[in-house]
Order: structure tokens, then sequence, then C-alpha cells
């Protein structure tokens, strides 16, 4: 083996136990089948200190050596590469392992020969996907430190690089998860597990003495714990801000001003709900966050804040559309000289009977806000029809039997979820179990589930309601003709429901008296 210069040799030391190495010291790896190479590398390098780490100095005597040890510590900063170990191309066949194998390219592979001739450096590094290529007798102290120094700070950024890629795309994935929300209920817990998923990935770690608070903040003073952990569970009892500890209404205060804040040990963002109503959330006891885990959680929030703002514009539109539908349902009502009340209670029976048949919350909404839109066909049948106090002729009845299929197809084009229901709504309400119904004469399951709850829910207010050609049955009657009916006119099952929730029914018709 050739050294350096007489100037530069070190004194070889014997080998001294191990010492402790600090947590996160950098690790660099010496390979070469030489023992007075890792000796003299050690003593070279033993108090180096690069961004506040020291070094860790791992050794393998070859190139087998090195793939277990790079298999079993993928995270080694540096490698210091031998070329002829226990072959003429060892060093080299390492090199290709390491990058095409194991894929890794962020290690920095600096190869030193003391055969230049074995392995040509222009040739080596055409082929071979090294980082710095030196010939052993150039590696002397003060080269030795640069060149270590140089790779030790490229390792760094290509490793801050790829981990502010890795914790984008996390953030990336966290937003779409936040975009789905379509209750506040359900975005406060996402953005709880998102948060606890991002700050475990970060270079800080540790969320043991995390401590998560989310108000509700209202009129500027009143609050409303929603969310509170750990430290901050005693808070769920504060309804006023200045029954918050003095520290925390400080930040609060802040939080509110500045909308995000990312901080050392804490963090918090707000989130508009209306003019009024403000969401704030707070999460306090992190581990100092480094600056590229700082701006990734910068950007957690604020797309946090896009996502709710852009729930409660979907909330907000939901709920204009459902309130244009009810008022027509109602229009539809008022022409026809009933009182709005009864779209109120068909709703409401409809809602509570859904419920009973077993449909999900989210449907039976949907049952809830379509189902006064049953009769909107009627808009296409003339008042003299219409509003007729007496009986009708067998051609005024075929006039007003064509309001259903009236209705449908004034709904049946629209692709929203409501409309599309009110369309199935109008169609089937007044089809019949045993298929004498109409305008199909559809009978049975073939016959819409939103229709058949929604005829019972009519036909129930109906009968028990004053209406311009009759009067409001007693209870007890309108009971009886259930009875009657069952199984020819009304899906049995329903009927079975609408008995056994009698209670709760006439409750919500007393609510909504005319």
């Amino acid at each position: 083996m050739s050294l350096a210069p007489e100037e530069d040799l070190f004194l070889f030391a014997d080998e001294r136990p191990a010492e402790a190495v600090p947590h996160g010291a950098w690790k660099l790896l010496i390979v070469d089948d030489e023992p007075e190479v890792h000796a003299v590398t050690r003593l070279a390098l033993h108090d180096v200190v690069f961004a506040g780490r020291s070094l860790e100095l791992l050794s393998a005597h070859s190139a087998q050596e090195a793939r277990e040890l790079i298999e079993e510590r993928g995270d080694i900063a540096v490698i210091l590469l031998d070329v002829v170990m226990e072959t003429d191309n060892a060093g080299l066949d390492l090199v290709r392992y390491i990058r095409e194998t194991l894929g890794n390219t962020r290690t920095r592979i600096i190869l030193r020969t003391g055969q230049p001739g074995h392995a040509p450096e222009r040739d080596v590094i055409i082929r071979y996907d090294i980082n710095d290529y030196r010939e052993k007798t150039d590696l002397t102290s003060s080269h030795l430190f640069t060149a270590i120094y140089g790779a030790l700070r490229a390792y760094r950024d290509i490793s801050t690089l790829e981990s502010y890629q890795s914790g984008l795309e996390e953030v990336i994935d966290a937003a779409a998860e936040l975009f789905e929300c379509n209750t506040v209920s359900s975005f406060t817990k996402t953005t709880e597990k998102c948060l606890y998923q991002l700050l475990e990935r970060t270079s800080a770690g540790g969320i043991d003495n995390l401590d998560l608070l989310w108000l509700r903040c209202s009129g500027g003073e009143k609050i409303e714990p929603v969310l509170a952990t750990a430290n901050l569970r005693p808070l769920s009892a504060c309804r006023q801000m200045t029954d918050l500890p003095e520290r925390l209404h400080g930040r609060i205060a802040r939080i509110l001003k500045r909308r995000v804040i990312v901080e050392n040990a804490w963090i918090g963002a707000v989130y508009r709900e209306t003019p009024n109503v403000e969401n704030l959330f707070y999460a306090d006891g992190l581990h100092t966050l480094p600056p590229t885990d700082r701006d990734l959680m910068q950007l957690f929030l604020r797309q946090a804040a896009s996502a709710f703002d852009n729930l409660m514009l979907t909330q907000q539109l939901e709920e204009t559309q459902r309130e244009i539908v009810y008022r027509l349902g109602e229009a539809v009502e008022s022409r026809s000289q009933e009182t709005g009340n009864h779209v109120k209670r068909v709703a409401e029976i409809s809602r509570l009977l859904a419920h009973k048949y077993g449909m999900d919350p989210k449907e039976c909404e949907v049952v809830f806000y379509a189902s006064p839109l049953h009769d909107v066909g009627k808009i296409a049948i003339p008042d003299a029809i219409l509003n007729k106090p007496g009986k009708l002729t067998d051609e005024e009845w075929e006039v007003m039997k064509t309001h259903a299929q009236k209705g449908h197809d004034i709904l049946c084009n629209s692709d929203r979820p409501i409309l599309k229901a009110a369309a199935l709504i109008a169609r089937d309400h007044h089809e019949k179990w045993d298929g004498s119904g109409y305008p199909a004469g559809r009978k049975g399951d073939e016959i819409d589930i939103l229709g058949r709850i929604t005829a019972i829910a009519d036909v129930f207010d109906a009968l028990g309601s004053d209406r311009c050609y009759k009067k409001a049955w007693p209870l007890e009657e309108v009971l009886e003709f259930f009875r009657r009916e069952r199984g020819r006119h009304f899906d049995p099952r329903l009927v079975d429901i609408l008995f056994d929730s009698i209670g709760e029914i006439t409750a919500i018709r007393d609510r909504y008296q005319d």
C-alpha cells in the first residue's frame, strides 16, 4: 500500500473500545481490506463535526462484509471505498450493487485506490455512479477532511430534498383526505389524524406530549370546545374566551389575528365557518421543528384552510339547493290551496320512516329534502281541476293523474341527488303495492322505495287534514284505512313501521299544525 508523503503520516494507535455514538451522528463506512487504512482514517476523522453532529465510523474489510452492513444500516451517509479487495473489481461491483440493486442514490461514495492504473479515474467516473475519486497517496489529513465535509454536505442536502419531497407527498395526500370531508366533525377528526401522521415523520419526531385543542368561537368571546386532548382536556368545560389560561388566551389571540402560525413548539390555525363563527385549531408540545418541517406544517395548515373553505361552500350550496326545493314544494301546495305545513309534515314523516326502514343517515336526509316535491307535477294541472271542490269527472281525473309523470319529467334530467330522488318520488308515490296505481301500474318492489315511503307519509297526512274537497279523518279511521290497504295499496313492511312509530308520527303532525 502506498501512503501519503512523510509529513502527512499518522501515527498508528491501538484500537480503543468504541465510545457511545451521539444520537443523530453521521454514519461513515470505511471499506478496505488493509487494517492500517482503517486506523489512519479513524485517526484523521475522529473529531470531525458537521452541522452539529459527529461521525459514527463503521468498518468493513471486504465488499461482502460491506454489503451486509449497508443492508443492516441503510442510513450510511458516506462510504470510503477501496477498489481491489477480495477480487480486482470488488469495490466497483459494490458500487453497482448499492446503486442498482439497492436503489440507493443518496449515500455518497468516495472511491480511493492505491492502484490507479487498475481502475483509471476517467473510465470509472464515466461507468460508475461514484461521487469522488481519490488516490490513496492524495488523501492527506486535510484532503480527507475536505472530501468528507463536501460529501456530508451533499448527503445532507439530498436527504433534505428527499425528506421534503416525501413530506410534500404526505401533505398532498392529507389535503386530498380533507377535501373529501363532508361534515365539520369528519374534518376535525381527519385533521387530527393527518397531523399525527405528519408529525411522526418529521425529523424532530416524537408526539408523546402533544396536546390538541379545537374550539368553535362565536361572537368574539363565546367558545365551544370540540376537541381537547391530554393536558388540555380540562378546558372542555370552558365557554368563554376569558375562561382559558392566560398563556393560551394570548396564543389564541395571535392565531385569530394571523390565521396560521407555526412556532417551535406549537402551531395554530383558524377556519372560518360563517362571518361570525370560526373554528380554531391549536397543537402544543411539539419537538422543535427544523425549517423544512416548519414549511411543510405551514403548507398543511393552509391546505386544511382551503379544504375547510371548500367544505363550507359545498354545505352552503347544498343548503341553498335544499331550501329552494323546500320552497318549491310549498309553492306547489299553496297553488292547490293547501298549507306549506303539509310538505313539512310529509318531509318529517318520510325521514322517520326511512330511518326506521334502515336507510343510512345520508339517504334519510335525501328523502327529507326530496319528498316535498312529490306533487311538483301539479303545476301543469289547470286550476279548475286542481282546486275543484267536488268530485272530478272521469276526464278530469285522467288529467289529474298525469301530474305524477309530469313531475318526474320536470326533475329527471338533473344530476343533483335530491332532485333525482324527487323525480322518483313524483313518479311513484301514486303507485300501489298490488299494481293498481298510476302512472305505470308498477307493483311491489318495482315501486322505488322512496316513492313507497312518501306515499305513506302523504296519504297519512292528507287523510288527517282538511282539504278543499273533504274534512280531516279521525286518527282511528286513518289507521283503519292503512290496516285495510296493507299489502294492497302500501308496502306491508312500511305499514308495520307506521303503526310501530305512530306516537312519533302524531307528534310530528301536532308540531306542524295548520
